[in-house]
């Protein structure tokens, strides 16, 4: 996708370059119709690009496709250990939530993991 949108860019460059290598030489006609190709062209290649990279694009969408099932599986697996070791919090340590000092007793990442059915400290391939 972003090869796509950059050789239109790129097209876009061209074209430019070669409209005001020509410039002098078109009539005003000719001229008001060149710029409003480039300025066309450059208008449906940053629509391309919103509806690819932009907020609610394409490459959002399918990120939150592949994502929210392991989200949903990570939080269930959360709360199952709060809920068995009767936790009221469960704080998340990479996110902004600051924490001067834990004890490592409190630290339950390695049941979530195991929860997931992973083995705590081997990365997942």
């Amino acid at each position: 996708m972003a090869k796509e949108v950059d050789g239109r860019f790129q097209e876009i460059d061209r074209m430019y370059k070669a409209y005001q290598a020509d410039q002098v030489l078109m009539s005003a006609d000719v001229k008001k119709r060149r710029e409003e190709e480039v300025v066309t062209k450059e208008k449906a290649a940053k629509d391309f690009q919103r509806q690819k990279f932009g907020p609610a694009g394409e490459l959002e969408t399918k990120s939150s496709a592949v994502m929210k099932p392991i989200q949903d599986r990570v939080a269930k697996a959360v709360q199952a250990v709060a809920e068995a070791e009767n936790m009221d919090m469960i704080f998340d340590k990479n996110s902004e939530v600051i924490m001067l000092y834990a004890n490592p007793r409190y630290d339950k990442s390695a049941d979530v993991i195991t929860r997931l059915g992973l083995k705590p400290g081997v990365f997942a391939k």
